[in-house]
Formats: C-alpha cells, sequence, structure tokens
C-alpha cells in the first residue's frame, strides 16, 4: 500500500502498487511524494512468536542444567568433606 501526496494541495491518495505505478506514468512525479506504508503481515506475526518461544525453551534448559549440573557439584563437593571428616 503507497500513500501519494500532491505537494502543492495536500491532496492524498492510497493506492496498491499495481495502481501506484500507472499513477506515476501517467502524472507527473516531480508534483507527488510517495511513501509505502508497511502493512502486518501474519507470517511474520507467526514466525516472531516461534522464534520467540524457541528462546524461552532454550533459555529454560540451560537455567534447568546450570542449576542442577552446580547442586550436583555441591553435593560431590559435600560428599568429599564428609569422607575426610570420617577418616581423621
Amino acid at each position: 500500500m503507497f500513500k501519494i501526496t500532491n505537494k502543492k494541495t495536500g491532496h492524498f491518495y492510497y493506492l496498491n502498487a499495481d495502481q501506484t505505478s500507472t499513477f506515476m506514468f501517467r502524472n507527473d512525479v516531480e508534483k507527488y511524494t510517495v511513501k509505502e506504508i508497511r502493512s502486518i503481515n501474519v507470517e511474520e506475526i507467526k514466525y516472531a512468536l516461534i522464534g520467540l518461544i524457541l528462546m524461552v525453551i532454550f533459555m529454560c534448559g540451560i537455567i534447568y542444567f546450570a542449576t542442577n549440573e552446580s547442586e550436583r557439584i555441591f553435593q560431590e563437593n559435600e560428599n568429599k568433606k564428609e569422607i575426610e571428616w570420617k577418616e581423621n
């Protein structure tokens, strides 16, 4: 979708790509400014949500394994201390 504005009068039109090309071909390009209006694409939203979900799952996995690994190391150190204490 494109917004075409007349520089002198300020009158504007909303046209699609085909209509814009025809309009600019038939009229003087110097008299108008053309701005592309970005529309929301459903596919972009879908892929953004999939990416966000994957990032959340990945971060949860990292946090889970990082905390379990540190807990395992802590338990090993505690067991070593108990063994040393029992030996002495």
